[in-house]
């Protein structure tokens, strides 16, 4: 079933994405405690409508809410005991306490919004817009890491921008060949930024970088599971 991207609750929406962006822009460049603001706005405006102060969502809106908001938090209290157990045991050093947390929070949040998405749109568009939104994160990301440095130091992120925008624009009409290529993107993207070293060295790093192939494989899933489930239904 297909959703109108046009809601009444779509100033809700965009008032929490410009908390968020500013959240995670101030904390890189500020104080780490902004990140307190994208945390308050993942789930800010489905809190503002579980106690009446928004009265914005139909039931179909209200349901994919729910069910990211339950995988988010079942995914923070599965990774929260984990990590409680390695520092505990010692088996990851205190001094990783911070980076650590802070792949927690990308996870859940990525997972979040990216459920979201999928669940209340049709695969192909939850898609796109999973795409265009990390394209967008990445541009600002580029801007902020490499203008200093010149255009040159620019380009890797243009191509990864490129990429995002063409995934955006192909998956609602070729949504296996684009599901096949996000998760080859997924695989390219963690070799390429070598991230298995970095998440044996550099947890901070693998943190900031985990927002490309994350975001790639949960596309790629999602757009491939749609495609062999509108195959297996009966044609009318």
């Amino acid at each position: 079933m297909k959703r109108e991207f046009w809601k009444p609750g779509r100033l809700a929406t965009l008032i929490s994405a410009v908390v968020f962006a500013a959240g995670a822009i101030l904390s890189q460049v500020a104080s780490s405690y902004f990140l307190i603001l994208s945390a308050v706005a993942t789930f800010l405006p489905d809190l503002a409508r579980l106690v009446g102060l928004l009265r914005d969502s139909d039931e179909f809106q209200e349901l994919a809410a729910g069910r990211s908001s339950r995988l988010a938090c079942a995914l923070a209290l599965v990774y929260a005991a984990l990590m409680y157990g390695f520092f505990q045991t010692g088996f990851l050093p205190s001094r990783l306490a911070p980076d650590a947390w802070l792949i927690g929070f990308t996870l859940i949040v990525v997972i979040r919004y990216a459920a979201y998405l999928l669940y209340f749109w049709d695969a192909s568009t939850g898609a796109r817009w999973l795409f265009l939104a990390l394209g967008l994160h990445w541009a600002v990301f580029s801007l902020m890491s490499g203008w200093e440095d010149g255009l040159i130091a620019l380009l890797p992120f243009s191509l990864v921008i490129l990429i995002f925008g063409s995934l955006a624009l192909l998956a609602g009409r070729f949504p296996l060949a684009t599901g096949i290529a996000s998760l080859v993107m997924a695989i390219t993207s963690f070799v390429a930024f070598d991230m298995y070293r970095l998440l044996l060295g550099d947890l901070g790093s693998f943190a900031t970088f985990l927002l490309l192939p994350l975001p790639f494989l949960i596309a790629g899933i999602g757009l491939i599971r749609s495609y062999a489930r509108k195959k297996r239904e009966p044609a009318l």
